[in-house]
């Protein structure tokens, strides 16, 4: 199972590179060296204040079973309610990382963040989408190798 993650992970990379880069500003190539953050929903920033320092309301804002697993050496885990610990940072902080490699992407309905650590092996990636008019956390994706 780690090695089909590993492989999908670089078939991405490799798929995304001959791309041409977006010319909408608020669609961006995974993992791109250029960030463009335009805001279609505001609502979004509000939510996701509230998301990173109200572990009861983060909770409430998850949809499990969540998409994605915490992956490093050791194999996979799954993203539980019961081992849920609180996501704090803040994805703004890394938005001007010269090391990493950042893509945000955000329509009025979705918000895709990932991060690629071009020297170091992790990556991450979150996404929400709101669903019933509320945010939610649908996919949250880390590989630690």
């Amino acid at each position: 199972m780690k090695m089909k993650n590993i492989i999908l992970l670089i078939s991405c990379f490799v798929l995304l590179s001959c791309q041409e880069e977006a010319e909408d500003p608020q669609v961006i190539p995974p993992f791109s060296d250029t960030i463009v953050v335009e805001q279609c929903d505001n609502t979004f920033e509000t939510f996701y204040e509230k998301f990173i320092t109200d572990s009861i309301f983060q909770i409430s804002r998850i949809k499990f079973p969540l998409g994605g697993t915490y992956t490093d050496f050791n194999g996979d885990l799954a993203w539980t309610a019961e081992k849920w610990k609180l996501m704090t940072w803040n994805y703004k902080d890394e938005l001007n990382n010269p090391d990493d490699s950042v893509s945000v992407i955000q329509t009025d309905s979705t918000f895709y963040f990932g991060t690629f650590c071009r020297d170091c092996g992790f990556s991450f990636w979150m996404e929400f989408e709101k669903l019933s008019g509320k945010w939610q956390l649908t996919s949250r994706q880390e590989n630690n190798f």
